[in-house]
């Protein structure tokens, strides 16, 4: 039988995130120069998608998957249900390595003529995803218990936040081709720290509601 607690878990994953960031506004915000400092700088930029923070939040929003395709093994809600919602998680988190969406910044720049004034103009999509995703899962989601509907939104809020808001803000600061800026960079950390908040969110309300559901002695989910 295999045994977590889910509040160790998610603790420890939260100090894990917390350390990262800190690392990397401290490299990105240090003025004087050391052996390893900018090899050090690439491995924790959040700017870079080949990097540890990076493939921590697809690791994370990815895990989010892995749960809700569990629960679909236990749970059955309106279509399309928890088997469509660990798709959507597994796709986010392989575009977060992959960067899939930068590349429609372009091709819409020049299409709605947005040069100067929405450098990273894939949010526009990103914002129609969000609301098509979430009329899908409107009818599952009013099915769910109260509690787990306010912290799965409350999950949304803030990777929403991050990834579009934010986003949105760090447009107008980024220096195309040149060294970025203070507050671009703070940006940037904020940005992905409410990522990782909403991923971290949703975990703890997936694991719940496992737990509330799974049945020894295949899994037990202390905390």
């Amino acid at each position: 039988m295999l045994s977590l607690s889910l509040g160790r878990v998610l603790r420890a994953l939260s100090v894990t995130v917390a350390l990262v960031l800190v690392v990397h506004v401290f490299l990105q915000l240090l003025r004087f120069d050391f052996v390893g400092k900018d090899v050090l700088r690439l491995v924790f930029d959040v700017d870079d998608e080949s990097s540890l923070p990076t493939f921590l939040a697809a690791a994370l929003l990815t895990a989010c998957g892995a749960l809700a395709w569990w629960l679909s093994r236990l749970e059955r809600l309106p279509r399309p249900g928890w088997l469509v919602l660990a798709l959507v998680f597994v796709l986010a988190g392989v575009d977060e390595v992959a960067a899939i969406h930068e590349e429609l910044s372009e091709p819409l720049r020049d299409a709605l003529d947005l040069e100067g004034r929405l450098r990273f103009a894939w949010v526009l999509v990103g914002g129609v995803v969000a609301a098509v995703v979430a009329g899908l899962f409107l009818r599952p989601f009013l099915a769910l218990p109260g509690a787990l509907r306010a912290r799965l939104a409350l999950g949304a809020a803030l990777f929403l936040l991050g990834a579009l808001g934010m986003e949105t803000v760090g447009s107008r600061l980024y220096v195309p081709g040149g060294p970025q800026t203070s507050p671009y960079l703070l940006v940037a950390a904020a940005e992905e720290a409410l990522e990782f908040a909403g991923a971290l969110v949703w975990l703890g309300a997936l694991g719940g509601r496992l737990r509330d559901l799974a049945s020894p002695p295949t899994l037990t989910l202390e905390g």
